[in-house]
């Protein structure tokens, strides 16, 4: 049996997200960062959050791969 990490590589991404006042959360990232740390470094970078009060939070998405393979297909013969 193959190894279930082999057939669906996983990778990690971190954003920022900051609390609305309905309860839900808006992500405040404009892209996804390989590290926690670069994440809250790039939040900072466009508004500073740590000085904007509210609730922030950085979240880990892990994100599954899945790689497909392309065979090339035979002509189907018409009648």
């Amino acid at each position: 049996m193959p190894d279930q990490s082999e057939a669906h590589p996983t990778c990690d991404e971190y954003v920022v997200e900051r609390a609305i006042g309905d309860g839900r959360w808006v992500v405040e990232s404009v892209s996804p960062a390989p590290t926690a740390e670069q994440a809250l470094a790039e939040a900072w970078f466009m508004g500073e959050p740590i000085f904007g009060g509210g609730s922030w939070r950085t979240v880990r998405r892990t994100i599954t791969s899945t790689v497909a393979a392309v065979h090339p297909g035979t002509p189907k013969e018409t009648q």
